[in-house]
């Protein structure tokens, strides 16, 4: 068992390599959270792709309902997008989503909600918004 966990891990990070992504965790007493985006950094204008890892103890935590927002720090609360769901895929507790267009450049959260047999949580992870080289 160990070795699958070693193996998994190793094509997990190949795979984050190979995106050129970049992720940032949070850490509960029921889970550790980590989000990756690509491409990194976010670009105006254009959506990214987002993963969540959810593992508790070095095991993924699958059957979990998770959903985001983004939005923009400047920006009124009012304003904020709406909740999108992300699907669960291989290997167990990667979820996939991909964001909206991000319609301005600077300061951006990225606001999860997390609902498993746990409970329920929230995360905010900051971004920045960058002029693509296109623009």
């Amino acid at each position: 068992m160990r070795k699958i966990i070693i193996l998994l891990l190793l094509t997990m990070s190949l795979f984050a390599c190979d995106l050129g992504q970049f992720t940032q965790t949070q850490e509960t007493p029921e889970y550790f959270i980590s989000i990756t985006n690509d491409p990194h950094p976010l670009v105006l204008g254009e959506t990214a792709k987002i993963y969540a890892t959810l593992r508790k103890e070095r095991r993924g935590i699958s059957a979990c309902d998770i959903k985001f927002q983004q939005y923009n720090k400047n920006s009124s609360r009012d304003t904020l997008a709406e909740w999108r769901k992300m699907e669960e895929r291989s290997p167990a507790g990667v979820y996939h989503g991909r964001t909206a267009v991000f319609d301005g450049v600077g300061a951006w959260m990225l606001e999860f909600k997390v609902k498993c047999r746990r409970g329920e949580k929230t995360f905010e992870f900051p971004y920045n918004v960058n002029v693509g080289e296109s623009l």
